[in-house]
């Protein structure tokens, strides 16, 4: 039998037993010391049994809570590594070179690289950006960063914690080391800096 019905039952027994046994004892005068007895033993029943739902109902949030989070953080996982959007962006903070033959003649052997990011996240303002890898590469840590801000939102409003963080940690360690991203972030306005413990 389920809390719920258990705590339905016995309000049922606390309310309405007082007033049967006073129906059935008025023509008597008197209220049976039986019928007190039985009341007091409902009354410490329901007390108890309200007791156990609390505690009852407190661990089910809980448990609820826990799932929740970690529906919440293997969907996030998930999202991270299959983002197509992203790959780019890891790629890059991982170490590695891209080179386009069609951008070599412009841009330089090895210019997409880890080395080249403060030229690269340029500001838009400050000097066009015309070269479609290089704009691939710019939405690619755009993804990136739109990612790292949601990640900040769910830690800063307490969905998930900083240990479910580290899965992350790795690019979000990388990308702070550098000044090129730095300054991307700055200039527009990602909060993921602040916002992700170190």
């Amino acid at each position: 039998m389920s809390v719920k019905v258990i705590l339905i039952f016995l309000t049922f027994l606390l309310l309405f037993t007082p007033t049967i046994a006073l129906a059935e004892n008025e023509n008597l005068g008197i209220f049976s010391e039986d019928i007190s007895l039985i009341i007091q033993l409902v009354i410490a029943i329901a007390g108890v049994s309200g007791v156990a739902g609390l505690f009852w109902g407190i661990y089910e949030y809980r448990e609820n809570q826990k799932t929740k989070r970690k529906d919440t953080l293997f969907k996030l996982v998930h999202d991270f590594d299959i983002s197509k959007e992203m790959h780019f962006a890891k790629k890059i903070l991982d170490g590695f070179v891209y080179n386009f033959p069609e951008n070599a003649d412009v841009l330089g052997p090895n210019y997409f690289s880890k080395d080249n990011l403060k030229k690269i996240l340029r500001s838009h303002e400050s000097s066009m950006i015309t070269d479609p890898k290089e704009i691939e590469l710019r939405d690619s840590f755009s993804a990136l960063f739109d990612f790292f801000d949601k990640l900040g939102y769910l830690y800063s409003n307490k969905i998930i914690k900083k240990r479910e963080l580290q899965y992350f940690n790795y690019y979000i360690e990388r990308a702070r080391k550098s000044l090129g991203v730095l300054e991307f972030v700055k200039n527009y306005d990602y909060r993921w800096h602040n916002e992700i413990p170190k």
